[in-house]
């Protein structure tokens, strides 16, 4: 079995050889020179060995120092070399190990330093096996439970961009793919298939921040988004979970699907707030729109006017040809004056023969133009039963901070001075 060394005792044991083979030359030369080179006068003061030492001459010391110098280098060289290649091995098997996660050999090794070394790195080497072991457990763990979620989970790979790392197998069921990189090559990238609400998530900028990044800040909102997938859409609850490892960051997005749900929520929804005679928009809608454009108006100073109006005689119409044919009169008046306004308006039913627009960015001039257009458009249709209708317009433009309880009394003052001055006409709340 090899027996291995040290460095240092190694460099020891080789100076102690020079060492020995030097006073070693100096006694043979010694004893040669006593027996041969003395001079008889000076060989009568001399003692011995130690007195023949320094009738040495110059030129066998000299020899001496060559010789030295000499055994110094080849050993040197011999210690050097060996190192050297011991180091080699090292460096070589410390390579595999760094990127192979290889074991050291040491029975390649020489001296103990690199043995020690190498034993060293093994056991790093052992331990790192054992956490990689240990990780690959939990992330098979982890994507069992993944496995397990009927929503659909993705990992982000970061907290800076929508990189999807991972996914259950719910999320590639979906969108009819094998893998992430397929799913890319279909769909180029996350937000091109998602929508938050009514807006692209990619073109999504609340207060400067990412969509995912408004999530995770905004809890306790209810999140929804629509996957755009050829001809379907559907509609998912997401939520969002930040994960911090020593600080590296994932984002874990949950997606619940809610399509269903959100139909039915649409259609009650849109049944509670839309008047069941003429199928526009009620009294209840009317009132939300109003507060959530005059908070519009208020926070970024955009003109806001409403158009209030009614039809002329409607009573008369009820008593002399039956209300079958006045409530005819109202939905075909609904349907003339909805061809006739924006989709960013709201054309509501007020009640009985009343109806009310709200006109979002209108100045209060740009309102009576559209007032007037509409009062001849009402004159000039032909209803059934052959009947002449009119209606009466009352305009007032909201002014900055007022209660909306003003602003609707100045639009409804308006509308009764229409009445006062002959009907069939518009009149402005100027104030």
């Amino acid at each position: 079995m090899k027996k291995n060394r040290s460095i240092v005792k190694t460099f020891f044991i080789s100076m102690s050889t020079v060492i020995f083979s030097l006073v070693l030359i100096v006694v043979i030369l010694s004893v040669y020179q006593s027996s041969f080179d003395i001079d008889p006068t000076f060989r009568e003061f001399s003692n011995g060995i130690l007195d023949s030492l320094f009738a040495i001459r110059t030129s066998q010391l000299l020899f001496i120092a060559f010789f030295a110098v000499v055994i110094s280098i080849i050993i040197a060289y011999f210690i050097s070399s060996n190192i050297e290649k011991n180091f080699d091995v090292f460096h070589l098997y410390f390579h595999k190990a760094a990127h192979k996660l290889e074991k050291i050999d040491t029975n390649k090794l020489q001296f103990d330093e690199f043995i020690s070394l190498a034993n060293s790195v093994n056991t790093m080497i052992d331990s790192i096996n054992e956490a990689h072991k240990e990780l690959e457990w939990n992330q098979k763990y982890l994507q069992a439970i993944l496995e397990a979620q009927t929503n659909m989970v993705l990992v982000l790979s970061s907290a800076e961009n929508d990189i999807i790392e991972s996914v259950n197998q719910a999320f590639l069921n979906y969108f009819e793919v094998e893998s992430i990189e397929e799913f890319y090559y279909e769909y180029n990238s996350l937000t091109d298939v998602l929508k938050y609400e009514d807006l692209m998530l990619k073109d999504i900028s609340i207060n400067d921040k990412k969509w995912f990044e408004y999530i995770l800040e905004n809890p306790s909102i209810t999140h929804k988004i629509v996957i755009e997938r050829e001809s379907l859409d559907d509609t998912f609850i997401v939520t969002a979970s930040l994960v911090d490892i020593e600080n590296v960051y994932r984002v874990v997005i949950a997606l619940h699907k809610v399509t269903e749900l959100e139909e039915q929520r649409k259609m009650f929804e849109k049944e509670a707030s839309t008047d069941t005679l003429t199928r526009i928009a009620n009294r209840l809608k009317f009132n939300a729109v109003l507060e959530q454009q005059v908070e519009i108006s208020k926070r970024y100073g955009d003109d806001l006017s409403i158009i209030l109006f009614d039809i002329d005689n409607f009573k008369m119409i009820n008593d002399t040809y039956g209300h079958q044919v006045g409530d005819n009169v109202l939905v075909e008046l609904s349907a003339v004056i909805s061809e006739s306004v924006r989709k960013s308006d709201t054309f509501a039913r007020w009640g009985g023969e009343e109806f009310v627009i709200i006109l979002s960015q209108t100045s209060l001039e740009t309102a009576k133009i559209l007032a007037e257009k509409l009062r001849e458009k009402v004159a000039g249709y032909s209803f059934s039963d052959n009947l002449d209708v009119t209606c009466s317009f009352g305009v007032a433009q909201y002014q900055n901070m007022e209660p909306i309880s003003d602003f609707l009394k100045h639009v409804d003052d308006a509308l009764y001075q229409a009445k006062d001055a002959g009907k069939n006409i518009v009149v402005s709340d100027i104030y």
